[in-house]
């Protein structure tokens, strides 16, 4: 599978820009906008502004750019009506990066899921869908390389994890939307369900040694409009909770830096 739009973007970047660092700096402002046109219609602007400055999500924009790209277009293909659109959006990220798949089928999943499922039990049932995803990355994935051959499957696992302490709050944060977010609308659903997937995958496949900050990372300006869909004392003890985090995570990293 050959990612042609994002070959097209890096070729672009060598040829109208003499450095080339100011042109990845375009493309991750291009999916910051992107982020916030999704992100702005749901959730007030400067909430969503405070709790997007999270270094998870700004090393998502400036790091890992191509994830950042391709996602936030899936959001707004979510967000339109317009059948047309939407799948030429879907294909624009598909393009950019390949795991849009992986991102389509959770999608979808999740989709089946709600149809049958009554009440909150979507919820609980995405917080199995993400251990069952992490445990087959943790395994599955390394076993299915490993016999194509594939050299990634000699340092599949040799990512850095993040630690129990670190991906423990995320968990909180997705127990809470499990037990209180609101069911009432198919965005309410699907928004939560996959927040809690998300969430869920990240800390299982912590928990196994393996680095997965960009399964939250993509998914932190959902968190956010999820976290709105839970009755009004519960999200704003819960928004307060994760900026208060958001500054420990800022405080950590400058106590390294200056290390």
């Amino acid at each position: 599978f050959s990612e042609y739009i994002w070959k097209g973007i890096l070729l672009g970047i060598g040829e109208f820009f003499q450095d080339y660092r100011e042109g990845l700096y375009l493309v991750s402002y291009v999916a910051l906008l992107l982020y916030a046109l999704f992100t702005f219609k749901r959730v007030h602007f400067l909430l969503a502004i405070a709790l997007m400055i999270n270094p998870m999500f700004v090393d998502l924009i400036m790091g890992q750019i191509r994830m950042a790209l391709a996602f936030p277009i899936l959001l707004l293909a979510f967000h339109y009506r317009y059948r047309s659109f939407s799948i030429l959006l879907i294909l624009i990220a598909l393009f950019i990066h390949a795991a849009t798949i992986l991102f389509l089928g959770i999608y979808f999943l999740l989709k089946i899921v709600d149809y049958y499922s009554e009440h909150r039990s979507l919820y609980f049932v995405s917080l199995g869908l993400g251990v069952v995803m992490a445990l087959f990355i943790k395994y599955g994935v390394i076993f299915l390389l490993s016999i194509v051959g594939d050299r990634r499957a000699a340092y599949a696992d040799s990512y850095q994890s993040s630690s129990l302490t670190f991906s423990l709050p995320w968990l909180i944060i997705a127990l809470l939307l499990t037990w209180k977010a609101n069911f009432e609308s198919k965005e309410e659903r699907l928004i939560t369900a996959f927040s809690v997937l998300m969430i869920s995958l990240f800390f299982t496949v912590s928990t196994l040694g393996l680095y997965g900050q960009r399964y939250v990372a993509i998914s932190i300006p959902l968190i956010i409009i999820a976290i709105g869909f839970m009755p009004k004392h519960f999200r704003h003890w819960t928004w307060a909770y994760l900026f208060f985090y958001q500054f420990l995570q800022w405080k950590y990293r400058m106590v390294l830096a200056i290390i």
